[in-house]
């Protein structure tokens, strides 16, 4: 058997506190934690390589709910790997529009950035970087 991690060794090597991963643990996220005869958890290396992974979607916005339905796949190996696929392309659409968003909320910072570093007031309405930044407002309104 591979060696195993107590929690504060997890803890400090994903520098993370401990009752994320009691979170974790209790939400149903983490595989057969292991335990000593004391009752201590033990993590194996590939359960530190899935936490890993889950706080990278976490961290992307993917739901403790939605974790929680990828991890419950995982024991059922490859013939889940179907419903494992689409859980992730989901994830990505997602994340592809939250950084479509942002950068268009980018966008709307360098025109503003743009209005000031020219010294344009916004009353004059006419010239072609105000036009700019009306055109990006008006689309932010527009797709709300």
């Amino acid at each position: 058997m591979s060696e195993l991690y107590s929690i504060s060794e997890v803890a400090k090597k994903l520098d993370l506190n401990p009752h994320t991963l009691r979170y974790y643990e209790r939400a149903g996220l983490l595989l057969a934690v292991h335990r000593t005869q004391g009752n201590a958890r033990r993590y194996s290396p590939e359960a530190i390589e899935l936490i890993k992974l889950l706080l990278k979607l976490r961290a992307t916005g993917m739901s403790i709910a939605q974790m929680k339905i990828y991890t419950d796949l995982i024991p059922g190996g490859e013939a889940t790997i179907p419903q494992r696929i689409e859980i992730f392309q989901e994830h990505r659409n997602n994340l592809n529009a939250q950084i479509e968003s942002l950068e268009h909320c980018r966008d709307i910072v360098d025109a503003k950035l743009e209005t000031y570093n020219q010294g344009i007031s916004m009353t004059q309405i006419d010239h072609p970087t105000i036009q700019k930044l009306i055109k990006l407002l008006n689309k932010s309104s527009e797709q709300q």
